[in-house]
């Protein structure tokens, strides 16, 4: 089977925007793996449309990469995700903290830009890891249980210029 890895949210729209340049320290995970996104990505996407800070809905950019990609949404167990989440306490993001922990709780990697998550997450990955380093966080002691000193998510930047690519 399959090594799972998970999305963060920034990797869904910048794979939707078809941005080559923010992908490419990415592109040796994501291939020939099975992706898979929480749902509070599709529930992110979707406040930022609201917001106006994408242009388009989270259902349109999902269904978009699950035809062109086989992108899949984790059927975690809801109850353990949250249970898993609320000791992520390096972060006040709920997007963030879910995000995680459904990662956490499939046993999976995940690729993210978010600093802070890199910062506390041992199976957070920018690049492709060693084959090893994919393997599932056991135990859910994969996060560091302390505050981040950064403020904000660092994602404004890349938000827009997936609202432009996405245009």
């Amino acid at each position: 089977m399959e090594a799972l890895i998970h999305l963060d949210t920034h990797l869904v729209a910048w794979l939707f925007a078809g941005d080559r340049r923010r992908l490419r320290p990415f592109a040796a995970a994501i291939e020939k793996r099975t992706l898979v996104y929480s749902p509070m990505v599709e529930l992110e996407l979707q406040h930022l449309f609201e917001i106006e800070r994408t242009t388009e809905p989270a259902d349109a950019v999902l269904g978009a990469l699950t035809n062109s990609l086989g992108l899949l949404q984790s059927t975690a167990d809801f109850g353990r995700v949250i249970e898993t989440a609320r000791a992520y306490s390096w972060t006040r993001d709920p997007f963030d903290r879910v995000i995680v922990a459904t990662a956490a709780v499939d046993g999976a990697a995940l690729l993210t830009a978010d600093r802070s998550i890199l910062d506390h997450c041992k199976f957070a990955r920018r690049r492709r890891p060693p084959s090893a380093s994919l393997m599932a966080p056991t135990g859910g002691g994969c996060c560091v249980a302390t505050r981040s000193p950064r403020r904000g998510r660092g994602g404004g930047r890349a938000w827009r210029a997936a609202r432009r690519g996405a245009g």
